[in-house]
């Protein structure tokens, strides 16, 4: 987007400007509205490159917000692990002047983004990410075998039994 052109349209106008485009930090968001003016901004690759983007604090590493997206996936029972794959492969193809965290594997040419461009299945795909996410999705899909169709299609279940907490009891934030 050309930012410059977009403050002429916006003070032309008398309804609101959503800016488009380049919105790649918290920051750009503010931004946008401060100098230019704008009812508001989306981003599109910014989001799908690391979606803790809307976070006021500041990213996650790209490599908590791959497992934090996962678990997404695997608690909703029909999700395609095509487009699970599909979106991990965007993750891991950022622009190298994208925000990464020490240790952010943002590359396909490497063992995590090889498993990944190979999987078949979800399990596949939290098999790539390691034997925490392997076992978590196992433990979703035990989870609604033993409901069966009572098995809620939501996140915010806050049951003893719910896969979440048997897999992840330590006190981690979501990363989405």
């Amino acid at each position: 987007a050309h930012w410059k052109l977009v403050k002429p349209v916006v003070d032309a106008l008398a309804c609101p400007v959503i800016l488009s485009g380049d919105v790649f930090t918290f920051a750009d968001f503010q931004r946008a509205r401060d100098e230019l003016g704008v009812a508001a901004a989306m981003t599109a690759r910014g989001a799908q490159w690391n979606a803790s983007i809307f976070r006021a604090d500041g990213f996650h590493s790209n490599n908590e917000v791959r497992e934090a997206f996962l678990q997404k996936c695997c608690w909703m029972s029909k999700y395609p692990y095509q487009l699970a794959k599909f979106q991990l492969q965007e993750m891991m193809l950022a622009p190298s002047w994208f925000h990464r965290a020490p240790g952010d594997v943002m590359t396909l040419k490497t063992d995590l983004g090889r498993a990944i461009q190979s999987a078949k299945s979800l399990r596949g795909l939290c098999e790539a990410l390691g034997p925490s996410m392997a076992r978590y999705h196992d433990a979703c899909v035990e989870w609604r075998a033993k409901r069966g169709s009572e098995a809620k299609e939501a996140f915010d279940d806050n049951g003893d039994e719910h896969p979440f907490n048997l897999m992840h009891r330590h006190a981690s934030s979501t990363c989405m």
